[in-house]
């Protein structure tokens, strides 16, 4: 049988290879949404909150994999899930990428080499870009740390030893079907709210919440200086790149 569509009239053809180069020429965002519903509703609430085409959810869109493993206990596993929801956003028709979480970002330099129809959509670029102030405070995972994902960690204002180890502790005690509290029973929010404050002690002008779920939970009146948080760079980025 021959195939239908070859009879079609040259003008229609034209027609829809015209359309589909349109639609393809308008940007779509793909966000990745991790394990726990109430950082991804968080964020989407952002983007809806900006407004215009980043709080159009046929211009941004969302997929998510609740069962991802933590990207800062395993980062590996993490780059698995990544990737299949990667062919997800790809059938959906999205032309860029996007992640809330810091600590994934380890990841976005192979994700853009296996997946090049997806333009990643840069927070940490994005989040420096946007601090005008020196030196600059981190809160982020241990891993993020130790990465140097933030730069390098000499030239940034960081908790002690002690302290980074709780900000560690306080961002696997929240999210969804989690306590909030750590194994002493101090609150995730009071953890983040006093490490923020040694880091303003410690001469930082201004600090960078570089991680999902600190970005979330951690209270903006902690401090006396800014605190610039990732999340909210990653909705402006978006917004750039939807229009």
């Amino acid at each position: 049988a021959k195939n239908p569509s070859a009879r079609a009239p040259r003008s229609f053809n034209r027609a829809m290879a015209m359309a589909a180069a349109a639609a393809a020429a308008v940007p779509k965002v793909g966000v990745m949404g991790g394990a726990f519903p109430v950082t991804n509703d968080d964020f989407m609430a952002r983007l809806a909150r900006r407004g215009g085409n980043a709080g159009d959810t046929a211009r941004v869109m969302m997929l998510a994999d609740l069962e991802m493993p933590r990207c800062s206990v395993y980062p590996d596993e993490c780059y698995v899930s990544m990737a299949t929801l990667a062919e997800g956003l790809i059938a959906e028709g999205c032309t860029h990428v996007a992640f809330p979480c810091c600590t994934a970002h380890q990841w976005f330099e192979r994700l853009a080499k296996e997946y090049p129809a997806l333009e990643p959509v840069d927070m940490l670029a994005r989040t420096k870009a946007e601090c005008d102030a020196e030196p600059l405070g981190l809160l982020a995972t241990s891993l993020t740390v130790e990465m140097d994902l933030w730069g390098d960690k000499s030239e940034l204002v960081l908790p002690c030893e002690a302290t980074q180890k709780r900000v560690q502790q306080a961002v696997e005690a929240v999210g969804t079907g989690k306590s909030g509290l750590l194994e002493d029973g101090t609150k995730a929010e009071d953890v983040l709210a006093e490490a923020a404050r040694e880091v303003e002690a410690a001469g930082a002008k201004a600090i960078i919440l570089g991680c999902t779920d600190i970005g979330t939970y951690c209270p903006r009146d902690a401090t006396e200086i800014p605190l610039v948080d990732a999340m909210d760079s990653l909705v402006n980025a978006i917004a750039d790149v939807v229009g």
